[in-house]
């Protein structure tokens, strides 16, 4: 019996009590959800929609490439972010656990009207970059504290 992995719709989820250096079904995902243990990719993952970490960590920071999601959420957890450039197109909530920047760029792209939520994280880089024109529209909900360059 061959398995399917159908990565234009549904999410991906790892957890468990184990993490590991690689994903059992490949890098590419439409939506990936880290619940429990450490996850540590030897190759950047490919998520075309959106990243969820509810628990355990997903440690990217080995990385100097770029990674882009759609929507970024952490309400648990770590995410240790690429030293590179995460790009985020679209809504993004952290309410918990721990982003850690790793001196790395976040860029949001403005491709769609959509809303950021910090929860107190600190960010390194940040750029707002509004490629869907300048009627496209992202609106902070909380204060957000950039320690080294922000461009607008």
């Amino acid at each position: 019996m061959a398995f399917s992995r159908d990565t234009d719709s549904g999410t991906v989820e790892y957890g468990g009590t184990i993490g590991g250096t690689s994903f059992n079904y490949g890098d590419t995902f439409y939506n990936l959800t880290i619940s429990s243990a450490t996850w540590a990719p030897a190759s950047i993952p490919t998520i075309d929609n959106d990243l969820t970490v509810t628990g355990g960590m997903l440690d990217l920071s080995h990385f100097t490439a770029g990674v882009t999601v759609n929507g970024f959420t952490l309400t648990g957890g770590t995410f240790r972010s690429t030293a590179g450039i995460l790009s985020i197109t679209d809504t993004t909530l952290i309410s918990g656990g721990t982003f850690d920047h790793n001196n790395g760029t976040v860029q949001f792209l403005g491709e769609n009207d959509y809303s950021i939520t910090t929860g107190s994280a600190s960010f390194w880089n940040v750029i707002f970059n509004k490629t869907g024109g300048i009627s496209k529209t992202i609106t902070l909900l909380d204060d957000m504290t950039v320690l080294n360059d922000l461009t607008v």
